[in-house]
């Protein structure tokens, strides 16, 4: 799904909130709600990042082994919110 797929439905489904509100401006600030979950997720080498009425994504650093050397990667799960 696009960005700007993604804004039309939430537009539509939020009519009453958003207005006249341009959908261009509501996949922008889509965009970066999820930039700044990146950057959460980028800061966090070990715990929980819980978004309320999305999910939590679960971060570990793990280590694996690559060209015969330990090497310590972050490992990164999402659960979503089961309704």
């Amino acid at each position: 799904m696009k960005l700007i797929e993604l804004a039309q439905k939430i537009k539509k489904e939020n009519e009453e909130q958003l207005g006249k509100m341009n959908e261009k401006i509501i996949a922008i600030i889509i965009r970066e709600a999820f930039e700044q979950i990146n950057i959460e997720i980028k800061k966090t080498d070990d715990g929980r990042i819980n978004i309320p009425r999305l999910g939590k994504f679960i971060v570990r650093m793990i280590e694996k082994e690559e060209e015969g050397k330990s090497v310590m990667i972050k490992r990164i799960i999402f659960k979503p919110i089961m309704d």
